[in-house]
């Protein structure tokens, strides 16, 4: 165990950060949380999972102002506080954010291009971002192609339209995920939002990350966990569940974070996974106290995709659709 643990360190904690081409900025890409995990540690799943357990800490529903979004992107300025829509029959209700991916063409998405307001970013060799015709559940899905041993990964990042504000410290969502061959690695993420850390914490004007992210368990499998990052002290930190990623179907996960609260919630299939909850802090840190606090931002960027900070043990393709983001809660059917 202690070998295990020390291979990871020094495995882990000598990468560069991996920093995004088109800014030149690091959201997700940070140096790496998993250093000091050992990876056969993590239990199977949770044989139970409590009711839903997303947490709505309030917000103002008239501080969003409207604004326009490229074709593609279906954007409601306003909301319903009660909104639970069924992905099946309407995936975007009143959410402020939602894509479908079907007003694009099918095609191969390139690095640093445009696809409506996302941006791509798709930095390193091995990997294939595309809008796929052959596994969604409408007509299109975001699909991610990583060969084994690759480590980067591509991701569709958007800031624009009336989801993002100053204040913006809570956010809800939902997505729907395909995962057919498996491969894993240390850590690689799967959606996020980022954003500037507000007044009155020690870390004010930080820029911040939070990230849903995957990791290994003992045998090598997929499972959910939570991540977060910071830009300037370089805090790095993680929380694993022992909820596994299904695979050969499409699950449904719903997410609420709450960046001033220090607040995560994370649901599978309409069901709450505890072992995702994060309160103030999570299970560890890379080169930080393990107990150090999750300052959070106002949320002013989100992004989806998979994006690996080590070899993929095998290749993985993993299919997104019908991505709705709100300022009030989204259950999955």
């Amino acid at each position: 165990m202690r070998s295990l643990v020390l291979l990871l360190l020094l495995s882990c904690t000598g990468l560069v950060t991996a920093e995004d081409p088109a800014d030149g900025g690091s959201d997700a890409g940070h140096s790496e949380l998993d250093a000091g995990r050992d990876a056969g540690a993590f239990s199977e799943p949770d044989a139970e999972v409590a009711d839903a357990g997303v947490v709505d800490a309030g917000f103002d529903a008239g501080s969003v102002v409207d604004g326009g979004m490229d074709a593609g992107t279906v954007v409601d300025a306003g909301t319903d506080a009660g909104v639970s829509t069924d992905a099946g029959t309407d995936p975007c209700g009143a959410a402020r954010l939602c894509e479908r991916w079907d007003g694009y063409s099918a095609t191969t998405l390139s690095n640093n291009s445009n696809l409506g307001s996302w941006r791509v970013n798709a930095p390193g060799p091995g990997i294939t971002a595309s809008l796929d015709t052959a596994r969604s559940r409408s007509g299109k899905a975001l699909k991610v192609h990583m060969d084994q041993g690759s480590s980067s990964g591509a991701q569709l990042r958007i800031s624009s339209g009336p989801l993002f504000a100053m204040t913006r410290s809570q956010l809800y969502g939902r997505l729907w995920l395909y995962m057919g061959a498996d491969g894993s690695s240390t850590h690689w993420t799967i959606f996020g939002a980022a954003g500037t850390i507000p007044g009155g914490v020690p870390t004010s004007g930080n820029r911040a990350t939070y990230l849903f992210s995957a990791f290994q368990d003992g045998s090598q499998k997929n499972i959910f966990g939570d991540v977060y990052y910071n830009d300037q002290t370089r805090q790095d930190c993680w929380n694993a569940s022992s909820q596994r990623i299904p695979t050969n179907r499409w699950a449904c996960v719903s997410f609420f974070i709450d960046g001033q609260a220090m607040r995560y919630r994370f649901s599978l299939d309409g069901a709450a996974v505890p072992s995702m909850n994060v309160d103030m802090t999570g299970q560890g840190c890379v080169a930080h106290p393990a107990n150090s606090p999750w300052y959070g931002p106002a949320f002013s960027e989100f992004y989806v995709g998979a994006m690996s900070f080590h070899p993929m043990t095998a290749p993985m393709d993993l299919w997104i659709d019908d991505v709705a983001v709100d300022t009030a809660p989204l259950s999955c059917p």
